[in-house]
């Protein structure tokens, strides 16, 4: 297993702010079903005319995307950069556990098809979640007193903080994610 020492939690920060959620804004017209559909209240401004993100807030979630009726929100969307990597790379994936209820019955065929298409494999994201249980457990044993909370998801992580500042305790940037790249990558 991949040791991490000086291992801190709560020293971390979370990752830069990127937006990949964006307006179009001869397609706006201030409707603001963007708004009305945002879990985060801040994530919207309306400048009276146009509904602009904003990223400091906006946690990723594509609400927007799905609720505007006139096709003003879009996202980026990689995958044809990745269809071009994995036909040039050896590129493995580590798909959430998620994927099964997200996918209903067609998650196997979506990965076989991926698998067909060039990648080399498929892992189960959710050993991740055993790595980072460990690495919190050996912190806390190393600091009894400390106190952390730990979420894996990254909208999450930066929605609570936007709403709630005093979250300072909140483990950012270690999630079971990460532990699996982090273990994929030093052992496989």
């Amino acid at each position: 297993m991949y040791k991490y020492r000086q291992y801190d939690p709560t020293k971390f920060k979370i990752c830069e702010v990127f937006n990949m959620i964006h307006v179009i804004e001869d397609k706006c017209i201030g409707c603001n079903a963007c708004i009305r559909t945002c879990p985060v209240p801040n994530a919207n401004r309306y400048d009276g005319k146009v509904v602009r993100v904003n990223p400091e807030e906006c946690i990723q979630c594509g609400e927007c995307v799905k609720n505007c009726g006139h096709g003003a929100r879009y996202y980026d969307d990689d995958i044809e950069i990745f269809m071009d990597m994995i036909k040039k790379k050896k590129v493995s994936l580590i798909v959430a556990p998620a994927i099964k209820t997200a996918l209903d019955g067609r998650w196997r065929h979506i990965l076989k098809w991926l698998k067909d298409m060039g990648v080399n494999e498929v892992y189960d994201g959710s050993f991740g979640a055993d790595i980072c249980t460990y690495m919190h457990i050996k912190y806390m044993e190393r600091h009894p007193d400390a106190k952390i909370i730990s979420q894996p998801c990254a909208a999450i992580v930066i929605m609570r903080k936007s709403t709630n500042p005093s979250l300072s305790r909140i483990c950012r940037r270690y999630s079971h994610r990460f532990y699996a790249v982090r273990y994929m990558c030093a052992n496989i």
